[in-house]
């Protein structure tokens, strides 16, 4: 674990990104339920990356958004990456919102557009 840890301080001092941490391996899969397999479209590809990467990934996610918050430079209405925000900060960021529009202009609508990517990646043109 202390070689690891070696490897990762100087990753992140020298500002290098292993080659290795770069590779991964793609594994096609074939879409449950369908029985045709002569349509490209059934397929799914899976990238398997390598979890070294994405552990020195994790940390420099963490230092870089802990930076950011030290020095003010991420909104309030920024949820991704910051501590303690989660879903139940965006949804109350947006009754927030909505209770605001509605004390301020009056006779006003609050609009907001919710799109359903569930299922965006089936689509997907690879």
């Amino acid at each position: 674990m202390l070689t690891l840890s070696r490897i990762f301080t100087v990753c992140l001092d020298i500002g290098y990104y292993l080659k290795q941490f770069k590779e991964s391996i793609i594994v096609v899969l074939r879409k449950p339920q369908k029985p045709d397999c002569s349509k490209l479209g059934l397929y799914r590809p899976i990238a398997l990356l390598n979890t070294l990467a994405k552990t020195l990934k994790a940390i420099m996610i963490k230092r870089i958004s802990r930076e950011a918050e030290a020095r003010g430079l991420l909104l309030k209405t920024q949820i991704g990456v910051q501590l303690g925000r989660s879903t139940i900060s965006a949804l109350n960021l947006i009754i927030e919102q909505v209770r605001i529009i509605w004390k301020t202009s009056l006779g006003e609508v609050a609009l907001m557009l919710c799109l359903d990517i569930s299922r965006v990646f089936d689509n997907v043109l690879y």
